[in-house]
Order: structure tokens, then sequence, then C-alpha cells
């Protein structure tokens, strides 16, 4: 249940981005009653994931989607039906003509979502791993500049801003509903789209992306589900 569900529903407005953070770390009740929301296919890729844990997590993280999703929309959230495009970014397929853009990211123990009308939104979080051939990774994916800025950090800022780099780039993609093919590289500064690093809780990296308006300012406001 949202934090804030006793105000009654959230409406969705054309300048606001609703934040959503939620642990996948949820009760055996309550897993049990949003995987009873789930749709067949939801179902069937659950059934997909060979550990225990990665199946909980998918589970719950379509479960509240489906929640927050559904306190928007004052609708039940097992009557939501998904869509998918080419890349796999979902969409919502009813109820039709919702106007509603919405994207999800967990990592861990932790779901981040965007909710926004009318305009294309996308979200990333990482858990930041102690460990890794982070300047590696970033000599294959990132830019030159943000290579050379990565390379002169110390360890641990070079570790968090490596993060903080991929939520950007995943957020941007994500946005623009390609896949990962889209080369990372090639993600940089875009004036079609504006950027906010985010930081959910400690340990974490998250980021997210939106078309950027030409009138009023958009707004971001945070909820989490407990």
């Amino acid at each position: 249940m949202p934090h804030d569900a006793a105000c009654g529903l959230l409406p969705l407005a054309g300048d606001v981005i609703h934040l959503w953070r939620a642990s996948l770390d949820v009760p055996a009740n309550k897993l049990v009653a949003l995987e009873a929301a789930l749709s067949p296919d939801e179902c069937t890729r659950a059934d997909r994931f060979r550990f225990p844990e990665h199946r909980t997590r998918f589970v719950a993280a379509q479960g509240i989607l489906r929640e927050i999703l559904g306190i928007h929309l004052a609708v039940d959230p097992a009557r939501l039906k998904f869509g998918y495009n080419e890349h796999g970014k979902p969409f919502l397929a009813e109820p039709a003509n919702a106007c509603v853009e919405f994207n999800l990211s967990h990592s861990a123990d932790l779901a981040v979502y965007a909710v926004a009308r009318d305009f294309p939104v996308g979200v990333d979080v990482e858990f930041i791993k102690p460990h890794g051939s982070w300047l590696r990774i970033a000599e294959h994916y990132f830019s030159a500049e943000e290579f050379s800025v990565l390379s002169n950090l110390p360890e641990q800022e070079m570790r968090e801003e490596f993060f903080d780099l991929w939520a950007v780039k995943e957020a941007r993609l994500k946005a623009l509903g390609v896949g990962l093919r889209y080369p990372l590289s090639e993600t940089g500064d875009d004036s079609r789209w504006s950027v906010m690093k985010l930081k959910p809780m400690p340990g974490y990296s998250a980021a997210l992306a939106f078309g950027r308006r030409e009138t009023a300012p958009v707004v971001a406001r945070h909820h989490f589900v407990v």
C-alpha cells in the first residue's frame, strides 16, 4: 500500500512525473497477493527464472507496478493489460487511451518506477557492486571524455561515478524505447531529453530521463511503497 494512499488516488497531470521506490523483499502473503494480479504471460515469464530469488523479485516488481498504475488510473491492478514494443519496453494496452507513460527498473532488492502522462519516461537503478573491472567496461561502452574523467578519480569515487553514468545511459535508452544494441557511448547529452540523477537509497545509483517539455516545467513527486 502506498504511504499516501489515504489521500486518495493520484491523478496524472501533464507536468508531473511520479517516482516510486519499493523494496522487493516482500512478505510471503504479500507476494501471493501480487502474483494473483499478474497475467498468464507474466506468470510464464516468472517461471522461466532459474533461481527462486530472481523469480520472487520479478513477481514483486511486476505486481507492485500494477498496484501503482491502479492507483493512478483508479483501475483494479488485475485488469491492466500490457503490450511491448519491438525492444521489450512495456506500454499500457488496456485501459485504452489512458495516455499514461511508465517505466520500471530493479536491481538487487530495490525497484524504482516512473509514471507520467503524455510524454516518455525512462528510469534505471543500479546496485553499486563493490568489485569489478569498471574502467575496462567504461573503455568499451563509454565515450572517450567519460572514460578520461573516470580514470582520474580515486577508486571509490570512480566506482560510484561509473554506476551514476551507467544509470543515466540506461534511463535514456529506456526513455527512447530502444534496446541495449544502441551504442551506450552515444547516449551523452541530448537536448531532446532531460535527465535527473537519483539516490533512492545508500548503495544504489539511479536516473530518470524524460522528453523535454516546451511549456510548463516538469515536477517530480516522490513516493514509496511499504
